[in-house]
């Protein structure tokens, strides 16, 4: 049985657990370019998500309405956190293999 919660609390933790998913199968691409740093991916977006869930919260969005992803002012906070992920790639890319 599924419970579809809207409280911060269940919310935080829906956000935690399927950003610990998806940040799981991201760490598998991520692995062969970033080496072992990847492995802290899942961790980091778990908590990201969480967040996003919580600012949505936080602004009063109407979490009631059961939404399946958090709204844009907490997309606009997972983007603000993750946005370190495409800097650490440019660096750890080899350089013959950059355009």
């Amino acid at each position: 049985m599924v419970r579809f919660g809207t409280e911060l609390e269940g919310l935080v933790t829906q956000g935690a657990i399927s950003g610990f998913a998806v940040g799981a199968a991201q760490a598998v691409t991520l692995l062969p370019r970033s080496g072992p740093i990847a492995l802290l991916w899942p961790v980091w977006l778990a908590g990201v998500w969480a967040v996003g869930w919580s600012v949505t919260t936080a602004i009063g969005v109407e979490v009631g309405d059961r939404f399946t992803v958090f709204g844009s002012a907490g997309a606009v906070a997972a983007a603000l956190l993750t946005c370190a992920l495409p800097v650490l790639l440019v660096h750890r890319t080899p350089k013959e293999s950059r355009s």
